[in-house]
């Protein structure tokens, strides 16, 4: 590759088309599967992608137009991305936001990822309040490495940004924030 760029999905595309699904794409890596791609259906039936469109697919995951994404949570091992969890809230016509809706990209349960890798990353990215925080965790020592806390732009995040590194194909991900709550 000798150019590497990254791809970005908006929660809305072109102003009221909407993205209504999400899927992955899995690859293989040493027996593994790592989630190499993103792909987003917009309620035109457009789709877009970040990262290689190629492997497995998982399951697509629905999002209702009104939903908010509130979390974000990405585990990865050695060679990539192993499971992202989408939370999203639906404001109510009160204002009010629901209780989150948790929505996951993988085929692997969190006790599979711990037995698949040494060491597990997990970043927990809450844009209701604002906060990224980032844990290891070691399996054979069962020890987990806390580290502060950073405090996140009081923006909306109107999208996610990605790229893949690396031969296997690691796909990287960022979030895209827009104007201000």
């Amino acid at each position: 590759m000798p150019w590497i760029a990254p791809e970005k999905l908006l929660w809305e595309d072109g102003g009221s088309d909407r993205v209504v699904s999400v899927a992955a794409y899995q690859a293989s890596v040493y027996k593994t599967q790592y989630i190499s791609g993103l792909i987003f259906t917009y309620k035109s039936g457009i789709t877009r992608k970040i990262g290689r469109a190629s492997g497995d697919l998982t399951r697509a995951i629905t999002c209702s137009d009104c939903e908010r994404l509130s979390l974000l949570e990405i585990f990865y091992g050695r060679y990539g991305l192993l499971k992202i969890t989408l939370h999203f809230k639906v404001p109510t016509a009160s204002h009010h936001s629901s209780e989150p809706q948790s929505l996951v990209l993988s085929s692997y349960t969190q006790e599979s990822i711990n037995r698949i890798e040494a060491s597990v990353c997990h970043d927990y990215i809450d844009f209701s309040n604002s906060v990224y925080k980032r844990f290891l965790v070691e399996k054979n020592s069962h020890k987990e490495d806390d580290r502060p806390e950073q405090k996140l732009p009081d923006k909306e995040v109107i999208g996610l940004w990605g790229t893949n590194l690396g031969e296997h194909g690691a796909l990287q991900l960022g979030v895209i924030f827009g104007k201000n709550r």
